[in-house]
């Protein structure tokens, strides 16, 4: 399958969950080198249930904003995921877009906005049933290049 985006989640997907207060967020291993991989292929964009504190946070680490095209989150729009994955969709004029979770509830809302789905099972909610499951960021990267 072809995408003309890529959404992902942060916490659990692409930073480790739990150092909210960490002075630099922790990266899941590879992200770096992965997240400019992909971007050389895809446009790349954040939806994250986090605040707007740790979403800046993130893309002011490592020069993570040069490689996101748009991003959203709960704490700039009081909105739920998939709301805030159709508004960056619709944002963007995106077709075919694919969204890169890591819990229960990322796969709802990926399907809920019409965004094919696959999971990271080294996240939040570990291996989900019926879904493309990966063990680690490299993983997803290969499979989308």
């Amino acid at each position: 399958m072809t995408y003309d985006g890529i959404i992902f989640d942060l916490e659990g997907t692409m930073q480790k969950a739990g150092y909210f207060n960490s002075p630099r967020p922790v990266f899941v291993e590879g992200l770096v080198v992965g997240i400019k991989k992909l971007a050389e292929k895809y446009p790349l964009f954040i939806v994250s249930n986090c605040g707007n504190r740790m979403l800046n946070h993130f893309l002011d680490t490592d020069n993570m904003r040069s490689y996101f095209r748009d991003w959203e989150c709960l704490g700039n729009t009081g909105l739920g995921k998939a709301e805030n994955i159709k508004d960056v969709i619709t944002r963007n004029n995106l077709k075919s877009t694919l969204y890169v979770g890591d819990s229960f509830a990322d796969i709802e809302a990926a399907k809920t906005a019409g965004a094919a789905y696959i999971h990271a099972a080294y996240g939040l909610d570990g291996w989900a049933d019926n879904e493309k499951n990966f063990q680690n960021f490299a993983d997803i990267v290969k499979y989308l290049t």
